[in-house]
């Protein structure tokens, strides 16, 4: 819910408080996404290594940082390099670290015939959260009057959206097991064909 909640936020704080063009607001965000890309496929990897909870941990850890970076960091007047392009940067760190360990944390101890339903499942929760996260932005943002006022607003939005990676990360730590779980095959090995 958070995610999608900033990931539309963000834009809308960049148009509407510090009047950023569409494009320019676009091209404000985009290191973010850039360090996502950059940190998945060593994330996915560390994941086989020390763990799902050990990575989703740090993950969770980056994201509220970030955000929290937001919601104290940034005021009214512009300063993207020095307030808004660090929190785009940790936040974009925490992403990496935990959407795609996410979905495979959520298929790993699925019999390999089960994983299709298992990603399916992950995802449709993935798409209602996004949905509720969008509907509690328009809730939290509401119709300000003022840009001190849209500002104290978006500061609740990260804040809110901190709490819930707060609390990911909290639920993270209490799941049991914290790696991969072996799979049957459902592909015989050499010489097993006949059993």
């Amino acid at each position: 819910m958070g995610f999608f909640a900033i990931l539309l936020g963000n834009i809308l704080f960049l148009t509407s408080v510090w009047h950023y063009s569409i494009l320019r607001a676009g091209l404000a965000v985009t290191p973010g996404p850039l360090v996502v890309a950059v940190v998945s496929g060593p994330a996915g990897r560390a994941a086989e290594r020390v763990g799902f909870r050990t990575v989703l941990l740090v993950g969770f850890g980056f994201f509220a940082g970030g955000l929290t970076w937001y919601a104290t960091a940034i005021g009214l007047h512009p300063s993207y390099v020095t307030r808004w392009l660090p929190a785009t940067l940790i936040t974009g760190l925490g992403i990496g670290l935990t959407f795609p360990v996410l979905s495979a944390a959520a298929v790993s101890s699925l019999d390999i015939e089960r994983f299709g339903v298992g990603s399916a499942v992950n995802q449709t929760a993935r798409q209602v959260g996004g949905a509720i996260g969008v509907a509690l932005l328009v809730v939290i943002l509401g119709t300000p009057h003022s840009p001190a006022a849209a500002l104290v607003n978006f500061r609740h939005l990260w804040a809110f959206a901190a709490t819930l990676a707060v609390l990911s990360g909290l639920v993270t730590a209490l799941l049991k097991g914290a790696g991969r779980q072996p799979h049957t095959s459902i592909v015989p090995a050499p010489g097993e064909e006949e059993k």
